[in-house]
């Protein structure tokens, strides 16, 4: 396993923390823990984002999104644990074809620290998707994704699913699984579960 190449760990879920389902169109602040499980490796970790809705049109909307990010990785006995830190900004173009469906692609970049080698990666990627409300509290939301480390020549590719419940106007619950594959390395599964809070 090339660990440098998991630096990228810390940039995906970031992705889908900025198209949380039922969240198109409205100003949250989310936070998420995840536990991810590795072929040799598991951890943990959190995310902070702020979304921002920017365009809102009937059948059109893109909503700006920044967040920061941390994980902690254990490799094993051998290789010991890794601090991961991923600072990211992104938009959403989302597209409501009704009450019910609504497409999204949405891009991101961001900057991610690895403190095992004292790392600092530049990282781009990308997400397209599908929102699927049952009614005003509860949607889910399917979306396949990828990230690009240049520094350590890696490309990141998920697919996930989440589902988001609203409790009131303002406070809302999500949880989510991602599984992604980083070329040369292993696959791995991201479990997490979240609080927004809309204003």
């Amino acid at each position: 396993m090339n660990l440098n190449k998991l630096t990228i760990l810390a940039s995906l879920p970031l992705l889908a923390v900025a198209a949380n389902a039922g969240t198109f169109g409205q100003q949250y602040i989310g936070v998420q823990g995840a536990y991810v499980d590795g072929d040799g490796f598991d951890g943990n970790g959190a995310a902070i984002a702020y979304n921002l809705p920017v365009v809102q049109q009937e059948r059109f909307g893109i909503d700006a999104t920044v967040g920061v990010q941390y994980a902690n990785i254990d490799y094993g006995r051998y290789w010991g644990d890794d601090d991961l830190v991923s600072l990211n900004g992104g938009v959403v173009a989302y597209f409501p074809l009704n009450n019910v469906v609504t497409p999204f692609v949405g891009v991101q970049i961001g900057n991610d620290w690895q403190n095992a080698g004292d790392e600092s990666d530049f990282v781009f990627g990308g997400t397209i998707g599908l929102e699927l409300s049952a009614n005003d509290q509860l949607s889910f939301i399917v979306n396949t994704g990828a990230a690009r480390n240049e520094e350590a020549n890696a490309t990141a590719y998920s697919v996930g699913v989440s589902a988001n419940y609203w409790l009131t106007e303002v406070v809302g619950l999500n949880v989510g699984f991602d599984h992604t594959n980083i070329q040369d390395a292993d696959d791995y599964d991201t479990y997490t579960a979240g609080v927004l809070f809309r204003f």
